[in-house]
Formats: C-alpha cells, sequence, structure tokens
C-alpha cells in the first residue's frame, strides 16, 4: 500500500535492487499511488521500466492518453527519475499518425513513420527519457521504417537500451539480429551499437 511503499522500495534498493519494472499497474500515471511510486523511486535513484496501457481496466500497464501528456508531466516534474518506455501504447506514439482509439493504441504500428511523432519530441525534450528495444512493441516500431528506425538509433543512442522484456526462448525479436546486421553493414555506427546494447546499461544501471 502507498503507507509502506518508499519503506519497501528502499529496502530492496539495500538488498541490491537497481530499478523498477516492469511496472504494469494499471493506473494513470497520475494516481496517487503511481504518482508517490514515481516520488520514491527519483529521491531513491531507481530507474523505472514502465510498460504502458492505454485505458484503465484495458489490458495491463500504467495508462496514459493519446500523445502521452501524463508521461511528460512526469517527465517534467521529476527530471531525474529516469524512465525506460516499454510497450506498444508508448511506441506506437513514434508516428505523428498515432491511433487514438484504444483497441489501435495497443498494437504495433505499420508503414512508414510519419515526422512529427509524439515520442520523439518526448526523447528529444527530456534526457530522463529512455527506451527499451528488447521486446516487438520498439522491435517493430523501428523496422517498419528502417531508414527513419537508423536515424532515430543513431540520434537517441544516449537514451536506448536493448533490454531484457523476458527470458522466453520460444519468442524471436528481430531487432537484435537486424542491430546486428547493420552494424556489421557499416549503416550503424558502432558507437551507437555498443551504447545500445550494453554501455548505456552500465551507465544508467551502475553495473
Amino acid at each position: 500500500n502507498i503507507e509502506t511503499l518508499a519503506q519497501r522500495l528502499a529496502s530492496y534498493k539495500d538488498k541490491g535492487a537497481i530499478g523498477i519494472g516492469e511496472l504494469m499497474i494499471n493506473k494513470r500515471i497520475d494516481s496517487p499511488f503511481l504518482q508517490a511510486l514515481f516520488h520514491t523511486a527519483e529521491q531513491l535513484e531507481l530507474p523505472v521500466t514502465i510498460h504502458m496501457s492505454p485505458e484503465e481496466g484495458y489490458m495491463y500497464g500504467i495508462v496514459d492518453e493519446p500523445g502521452l501528456p501524463l508521461l511528460e508531466a512526469l517527465l517534467k516534474k521529476h527530471p531525474n527519475l529516469k524512465i525506460l518506455g516499454h510497450s506498444q501504447t508508448f511506441w506506437i506514439e513514434i508516428s505523428k499518425d498515432a491511433p487514438t482509439n484504444k483497441e489501435d493504441r495497443y498494437k504495433a504500428g505499420k508503414g512508414p513513420i510519419v515526422p512529427g511523432g509524439r515520442l520523439v519530441e518526448l526523447f528529444e525534450k527530456y534526457p530522463n527519457l529512455y527506451g527499451d528495444l528488447s521486446a516487438n512493441s520498439a522491435g517493430k516500431a523501428i523496422l517498419r521504417d528502417p531508414a527513419f528506425g537508423l536515424n532515430f538509433l543513431e540520434t537517441y543512442a544516449d537514451q536506448l537500451f536493448f533490454a531484457t522484456d523476458m527470458l522466453n526462448d520460444t519468442m524471436v525479436y528481430p531487432l537484435g539480429a537486424w542491430l546486428d546486421e547493420q552494424v556489421a553493414a557499416g549503416k550503424l555506427s558502432q558507437e551507437t551499437y555498443d551504447k545500445i546494447c550494453f554501455k548505456n546499461a552500465q551507465r544508467i544501471f551502475r553495473l
């Protein structure tokens, strides 16, 4: 509960925790409980990986509206809080034509990226926003428009991770092999590749 939240998180950090997540509580970002969690995470310097949902009572994950206004308010209010974004509802906002209905906001986008996406704007404005590339939600966002994807990776190289969404040897994540191919072909810089694959994690999580 909210009364013991700070004490519990502090005890987890004392036992070796280096971050929080994947955060999947199906409440709005501006709910009292999540606001308390984010405040405490900032105080304890624990990065938070979020799974995002379009609506309370729909699927799972913390909830924001189309255009991610609650996420922006959070990033602005807590500049020292590191948020790692994840899930279809987060990555669909990479394109300006992101849908607004809940069903399509929980699907991967398709087709060329329309410049001016809300997510790109947030990455540009808030250095405390990071992106987890490890699941297919991010993979499909990058691979739906490879030229745009390469530019996005190079531009925000310091804010992207190929992290660990889950351990499941039956699922295939094409982005991993694609990153290997692009760096081998000289289309993605070795510096960006190294940051995404391990250097950002070492820096942000103090590994």
